[in-house]
C-alpha cells in the first residue's frame, strides 16, 4: 500500500499541473491512509437515546446548561416571518439561552419592528448592529465580535451560530452532545445536514451535497455491533455550527477565525467569504486518513443517514427551483 500511495502522490502532482482531477487523487490517498488506521472500528456510541421518546424532564437534563446563539439577519421585512420561525425553537435548546440577532439595519423604526416581532417567540434576546460593513457578505463574520464576549463568560457551556432560515430542534442538540463524547477521541466533530422539502413530490432533499456518496469509499469510524458509523461527506458545507467551549476556543485561537484565511485542504471547494466562515474547523487539524473533521451518523446496513442530524432550511429555495443544490433525496445520499 505504501508504494501505491507514493505512486498516487506523484500522479497528484501530474494532475495538478494539468488541472484535472487532483481532488479525486487527493481523496483516494487520504482514503488509503484511513484504511491503515487500526482504530476505525472502535466507535463507542449509544444510538438508543436518540431513538427513544423522551419526557420533558429527561430532555432538560441532557440539554446544555447555557447556550449562546447568534443569528445573522440581513434586514428584509418580508423575511422576518422566517426568522421568527427559526427563533421559535431557541428556548427549547438549552436550560438557559442567550440570543443575539446580528443585523445590518440601523434604523430605529426597523429595529423596533424587528424587536416587537421576535418578542412573541423569545424570552430574552438582544440585537447587535454590525457597523462599517465593507460588503454585505461580511455580515456573518460580525457575529464573532459577540461570540468572543460570550466565550469569556464562564457561565456559557455551548455556542451556536446559524443563518436566519435554519431551524434546529432539541433532538439535534441531544444528538450532537451524545456524539461529541464518542467522537472526541478521533478528533472528529459531529455535523448537521441541511434539508429542504420539495413541493412537487413532498420528499426531503439534501441541500449541500451535489453528488451521492459511496459509503464503502468514504472515511468513517464505526461499530458493527451497534450498526452505526460516522461518515465524512464529500461536501461538508453547513451554514451553522454548534460548539462546546473547547471547540470554540480552538476556533478562536486558530487561523480559520481570520476571514482572509483560505483553507488549503478545502481548495477543491468554492471559498467565498461566507463559505470560509461556514467551514469553521472542518478542515483544521484533520485526523490522518479523513477528508475533514465533520462527520454524520449513518445506519450501516441501510446506508441511511440518521434523521436526528437533519436541520430544516425553511426557505426551501434550492430544491424547488432549477439549481445544482437540493437535487439528492436524503434517503439516496449514500449508495
Amino acid at each position: 500500500m505504501n508504494i501505491l500511495i507514493y505512486i498516487l502522490k506523484r500522479l497528484r502532482i501530474i494532475f495538478k499541473s494539468l488541472g484535472k482531477n487532483e481532488h479525486k487523487i487527493n481523496n483516494f490517498i487520504k482514503f488509503l491512509f484511513w484504511k491503515k488506521r487500526n482504530d476505525i472500528d472502535k466507535l463507542n456510541y449509544n444510538d438508543e437515546i436518540n431513538n427513544q421518546p423522551l419526557d420533558i424532564d429527561k430532555v432538560k437534563k441532557m440539554l446544555p446548561k447555557k447556550l449562546a446563539i447568534c443569528v445573522t439577519f440581513f434586514y428584509n421585512e418580508k423575511k422576518i416571518s422566517i426568522l421568527k420561525n427559526t427563533c421559535s425553537e431557541f428556548n427549547n435548546l438549552a436550560q438557559e439561552v442567550d440570543v443575539t440577532i446580528i443585523t445590518n439595519e440601523s434604523s430605529d423604526e426597523k429595529l423596533a419592528n424587528l424587536k416587537s416581532s421576535l418578542e412573541d417567540v423569545l424570552n430574552f434576546f438582544s440585537i447587535h448592529v454590525a457597523k462599517d460593513l465593507q460588503h454585505p457578505k461580511f455580515l456573518p463574520w460580525s457575529h464573532l465580535v459577540v461570540m468572543r464576549s460570550k466565550i469569556s463568560d464562564n457561565s456559557f457551556t455551548h455556542f451556536m451560530y446559524l443563518e436566519d432560515d435554519i431551524k434546529v430542534s432539541p433532538k439535534n442538540i441531544i444528538y450532537w452532545i451524545n456524539a461529541r463524547n464518542a467522537l472526541k477521541t478521533f478528533n472528529l466533530i459531529p455535523s448537521f445536514v441541511r434539508t429542504e422539502i420539495n413541493f412537487i413530490d413532498n420528499e426531503t432533499y439534501v441541500v449541500d451535497s451535489t453528488k451521492k456518496n459511496n459509503f464503502k469509499k468514504t472515511p468513517r469510524v464505526y461499530s458493527l455491533k451497534n450498526n452505526m458509523a460516522f461518515v465524512n461527506l464529500l461536501f461538508p458545507h453547513q451554514p451553522l455550527y454548534f460548539f462546546d467551549k473547547e471547540l470554540m476556543n480552538e476556533y478562536f485561537n486558530g487561523p480559520p477565525s481570520d476571514p482572509d484565511f483560505a483553507i488549503p485542504a478545502a481548495k477543491d471547494h468554492y471559498q467565498g467569504i461566507v463559505e470560509r466562515l461556514d467551514l469553521m474547523l472542518t478542515y483544521h487539524n484533520v485526523p490522518k486518513g479523513f477528508f475533514h473533521r465533520a462527520v454524520v451518523p449513518v445506519d450501516i446496513r441501510k446506508r441511511a443517514i440518521k434523521n436526528y442530524c437533519l436541520v430544516e432550511h425553511l426557505s426551501n429555495k434550492y430544491t424547488n427551483q432549477d439549481s445544482n443544490f437540493g437535487v439528492i433525496k436524503v434517503k439516496d445520499l449514500f449508495f
